[in-house]
């Protein structure tokens, strides 16, 4: 199993670039929110942060992997890439759930994300978990911290596909 760790300010107004660790404490790779232009940060500020929502993030020895927010005519989803492959579409399935889980597909693979808001969050593959994120609040220093871990059976290995996705659908979120 793989692990990875970061720490994220307790706030969605700040677009830190955060350091991303593994389970030996070495600097592996960044996570950052991301604008595409002053105009989108400008509206998303007026919208509360949460309409223009992209995270990129990289992690040495893996392609680049992003995250973005769509919401078009009243719908939200999300979409995943991982630099050079074909994206993955993010939907909300089971609207009716408290806390709906969220389907990841790119129609080679499907995959699911049991959301969850206090504890670990599950990515499911073939019904077996195999990659969990969560974030804890620390409340001395106000920030949160992240951990992902990913066993090798996962179908997609790369951590930075896990933290861009975490980040924009669980630390965000609709």
């Amino acid at each position: 199993m793989k692990q990875y760790f970061y720490t994220h300010p307790n706030t969605i107004v700040e677009t830190p670039e955060i350091f991303v660790k593994n389970e030996a404490t070495q600097n592996v790779g960044t996570v950052q929110r991301m604008y595409g232009n002053g105009v989108s940060r400008f509206f998303d500020r007026m919208m509360d942060y949460k309409y223009f929502v992209k995270y990129e993030a990289h992690i040495q020895d893996y392609a680049r992997a992003m995250c973005r927010k769509i919401s078009r005519k009243g719908r939200v989803f999300y979409r995943a890439e991982i630099e050079g492959e074909k994206p993955f579409e993010i939907g909300y399935i089971g609207w009716r759930d408290l806390i709906p889980d969220l389907q990841i597909t790119n129609g080679a693979t499907t995959m699911i994300l049991h959301k969850e808001h206090e504890g670990w969050s599950n990515f499911e593959w073939q019904d077996t978990d195999y990659a969990r994120w969560q974030a804890v609040l620390n409340e001395e220093t106000n920030q949160f911290e992240v951990e992902l871990q990913i066993e090798t059976i996962a179908p997609i290995q790369n951590p930075a596909f896990y933290i861009a996705i975490a980040q924009t659908t669980l630390f965000i979120g609709g």
